[in-house]
């Protein structure tokens, strides 16, 4: 009988399971220390049969089996009364490769530091000759012990070209893709890397990760983020990028490096609409450019990780690896208020999809529905680490954050919480609320925020210092950020739709940090009110789910598609998804000559794919712009691209030079129709806009919303910190409407500048430039736009010159970039030159805020210089 056999028969024992279920309950309990009622669970357990029990189910290969294994083993750790019952427990969970694991079993005095030295002899021989197999070699004399999931995915990325790989967020996919890269480096003279994750918060994270891990290598190591040159000194290349990054890259004409590995981080984005188009597409771009590339997809716990496989080149060996056993225990609770008593609230633990009662929380009033979330998680995790709370919306954060805080009387006088409150307040506004709140342990986390507020945040919530984050859904779109305890009500991915079972899987796997807890907890509150979870109540078991290709929509949505081509696309409001998916037709079918046989389209019938390639070959056909500008600019309308470039040719020659974006640092003046003075860069880019919004469906506006779109981007590009441009339009909304409350201009300003500045006029402007170029030099009006190639590129960054797209491109935030550029005197300064001014000039006697000085000494640091400060200080006697 095999062991997966053998553990079935033990789990039809009923004796057997009822005593794990009464030690799954005590654990859970202990889990909550202000739950009363949870004695029931506590008594003498047969911990030798259970460990034997445990060492079945760990070797069963069923994640349900696994998952119970490990919770016998910490469950013995921290319960067991005999040393011996302890070190068995130890020495199954070293066996399983929990090495973590077992650190932090040590750490919290369960057993000894040495305990695997008081093994008896055949049982410590055991262990050692299994850490030996699991043992994985980076190079350069490193290595390390991985768990079942490490091995395989490691043994796989030796033998396989395209490999996909799923498994829970605690499984230690990411630490993986980290050594493989280090193991790269080491063992080759030289290499070429892309890192593809879904959200510039996600490059920012990788980035530091990587620099830390190859700090020490010896190696010649250029991690670059922006979709410029590549550094020529460099051995090795890492590029971190989102998609649409990537995208630009292929696209650019750059030194052609060989690429020996990418990795598609968060692979399930495949699914996203629109996002999931782009990833789709430079998929195919990559795997056409780069034949000789290994290609590795991750994604969280999915069922069938080898679709992403189909997309593998002829000839190439493909292997899917799925992680089965879990390396942290997960329980997931239902809260709710007792009927008629709103201070008492009963808890809930899901066993086998059954909710078991664990005992009752007493919060300290009677809570109002906003209350509810901040309260339960207030009574839960008191004054420990580790909470999360999310919630639907920006102002949601802020406002729960703002009632935890309530529940701290003092600040703290920690340094680094305060470094935090003070850059807030400087960098910001002093009415952006995060300042107050990090000073009591508090703090709220969404995707508008100044990235390097909230990496600090990260990393200050890591550390501990921060107790309680509320998140928006910026965790669920791959920040990775683990927990102790998460907290939901209502969960919803946005404003109105309900979470979906996959997106609350994907958070609830933050719960629970390798190495620092055995246990991670998901409470789910009000879990059967009507209309508030998906389904009608909250999830009850643990699921896997199915990877989706965005492109499959195609099939089911055939007909309304035609008649958006039909339209040419012109359609009110316009389809971003089918915006997407027509610029993408054409880029398959100019490139490749079909739709797809690897495309994944869905299926259509022969009849549907001949009329739909037809209507393709009529588009291209009719196109008076090269179809690279069209393959350039995904997401964007190709008819509306042509109608853009015929707008061109009416226009008179002596107004060509009006179609060009104006310098954001010209100061010069128009005189408008009003008979008054104005910006010259803002009426220029007025202009611009409606153009846009016409002909390519860019939700830039006209009249005075283009005004306002165009005045924000101005000064966005202009370099003005983020405080100055809040406090314009905190004054702006004083004369229009006073009881606009500052949190609310902020959040609405914050959400401007990622939504109109950072992300819409770029992918816009980019298109336009392109087209305009192209009209230009088919008019021998070439030199009218020299200089505005990357236009939108430094629109993006919010910079205006090479030296700030140059000190980002090292790791610096925008934030950093506008505080010191300002000293910097030449404009076009590249990398190298960047590092030799922080090295030589006296940045720390500016005045800088305190976090700012940090990112510039530990850029420095990073690139092995020291500053002109440091360097005086060792010449001191």
């Amino acid at each position: 009988m095999n062991s997966a056999d053998l553990a079935r028969r033990l789990w039809d024992d009923p004796a057997l399971r009822a005593s794990l279920e009464k030690m799954t309950l005590r654990s859970a309990f202990h889990e909550i220390p202000a739950i009363e009622g949870g004695t029931l669970f506590y008594g003498e357990e047969d911990w030798y049969h259970l460990l034997r029990c445990a060492g079945i189910f760990l070797a069963s290969g069923e994640e349900r089996f696994g998952d119970l294994g490990l919770r016998i083993l910490h469950s013995a750790l921290t319960f067991a009364k005999s040393p011996e019952e302890r070190a068995f427990a130890a020495a199954l969970l070293a066996k399983s490769g929990g090495a973590p694991a077992l650190a932090v079993a040590a750490k919290k005095d369960f057993v000894a530091d040495n305990v695997l030295e008081t093994l008896p002899v055949p049982l410590a021989i055991d262990v050692r000759s299994q850490a030996v197999s699991a043992t994985i070699n980076i190079g350069n004399d490193e290595e390390f012990v991985g768990n079942d999931f490490q091995n395989e995915l490691w043994r796989t990325l030796v033998r396989k070209d395209w490999v996909s790989a799923s498994a829970p967020t605690s499984a230690g996919k990411s630490f993986l893709l980290e050594k493989w890269i280090q193991k790269t480096v080491a063992e080759q003279h030289s290499s070429t890397i892309f890192y593809i994750v879904p959200t510039r918060a996600l490059i920012a994270q990788v980035e530091a990760d990587l620099r830390h891990l190859l700090a020490g290598s010896g190696a010649g190591v250029s991690i670059s983020t922006l979709p410029l040159a590549a550094p020529s000194e460099a051995a090795h290349h890492i590029f971190v990028y989102t998609q649409e990054r990537f995208h630009l890259y292929l696209q650019k004409d750059l030194p052609d490096l060989a690429a020996d590995l990418i990795v598609i981080d968060e692979a399930q984005q495949i699914g996203a609409n629109q996002r999931g188009v782009l990833l789709q597409q430079v998929l195919e771009m990559s795997a056409a450019r780069f034949p000789n590339a290994k290609l590795l997809f991750a994604s969280p716990s999915t069922k069938n990780p080898e679709a992403l496989l189909a997309f593998a080149p002829e000839g190439k060996t493909t292997g899917a690896v799925e992680g089965m056993r879990p390396t942290v225990n997960q329980n997931l609770f239902w809260v709710s208020a007792v009927k008629g008593k709103p201070a008492q609230w009963r808890v809930d633990l899901l066993i086998d999809a059954q909710p078991k009662p664990v005992g009752l929380l007493h919060l300290t009033g009677r809570p109002t529905i906003t209350q509810k979330l901040p309260f339960v998680a207030r009574a839960i995790g008191g004054d420990a680490s580790g909470n999360i709370v999310y919630v639907n919306r920006a102002s949601d954060a802020e406002k729960v954050a703002e009632i935890l805080a309530g529940f701290v009387a003092e600040d703290s006088d920690d340094p680094e919480l305060r470094a935090l409150s003070q850059y807030c307040e400087k960098a910001v506004h002093r009415s952006f609320t995060l300042r107050r709140h990090v000073l009591k342990g508090v703090a709220f986390h969404y995707g508008n925020m100044p990235q390097i507020i909230r990496s600090e945040v990260e990393r200050l919530f890591s550390a501990g210092k921060i107790k309680y984050l509320v998140c928006t859904s910026t965790l669920v779109e791959g920040v990775n950020l683990a927990c102790r305890n998460i907290f939901m009500r209502n969960p919803k991915r946005g404003s109105k739709e309900l979470m979906p079972t996959e997106d609350f899987w994907n958070l609830a796997g933050r719960a629970g940090r390798w190495g620092k807890e055995f246990q991670g907890n998901i409470f789910c509150l009000d879990p059967e009110k009507e209309n508030e979870w998906l389904g009608g109540s909250a999830p009850r078991l643990k699921q896997k789910f199915d990877i989706r290709i965005a492109t499959q929509r195609i099939a089911d949505e055939f007909d309304s598609f035609l008649v958006y081509l039909a339209a040419g696309g012109q359609v009110a409001p316009p389809n971003r998804f089918y915006e997407y998916l027509f610029s993408y037709l054409v880029f398959r079918r100019s490139n490749f000559g079909d739709l797809g046989t690897k495309s994944l389209l869905g299926s259509l019938k022969p009849s549907e794919r001949s009329l739909l390639e037809d209507m393709i070959d009529d588009v291209v056909s009719d196109m008076s712009v090269p179809i690279d500008i069209v393959h350039r600019n995904p997401g964007i309308n190709p008819v509306g691209i042509d109608d853009l470039y015929r707008y061109f040719q009416t226009k008179n020659p002596d107004s060509y030079a009006d179609l060009v974006p104006t310098d954001p640092l010209s100061d010069a003046l128009v005189k408008g129709e009003d008979g008054e003075q104005h910006d010259a860069a803002i009426q220029n880019l007025i202009a611009i806009f409606t153009r846009m919004s016409k002909y390519l469906g860019a939700p830039l506006g006209r009249g005075d919303q283009a005004f306002g779109n165009a005045s924000l981007v101005v000064l966005w590009m202009r370099g003005y910190p983020l405080h100055r441009i809040i406090d314009r339009q905190i004054r702006y909304w004083r004369d229009r409407d006073p009881d606009k409350k500052d949190p609310a201009i902020i959040r609405e300003t914050l959400e401007h500048v990622e939504k109109i500045a950072r992300f819409e006029t770029p992918k816009y402007l980019h298109c336009y430039i392109d087209v305009l170029i192209f009209f230009l030099k088919g008019k021998g009006q070439a030199e009218l736009a020299d200089g505005i190639q990357d236009f939108w590129l430094f629109l993006e960054f919010g910079v205006s010159k090479r030296t700030q797209l140059s000190l980002m491109s090292l790791g610096l935030s925008r934030s950093s970039v506008t505080a010191i550029s300002e000293y910097i005197i030449g404009d076009e300064l590249d990398e190298t030159a960047c590092l030799d001014w922080l090295a030589t000039n006296r940045w720390e006697e500016y005045g800088l805020t305190r976090l700012v000085e940090l990112e510039v000494g530990l850029l420095l640091k990073r690139n092995g210089r020291t500053s002109a400060a440091e360097r005086d200080a060792a010449d001191r006697p």
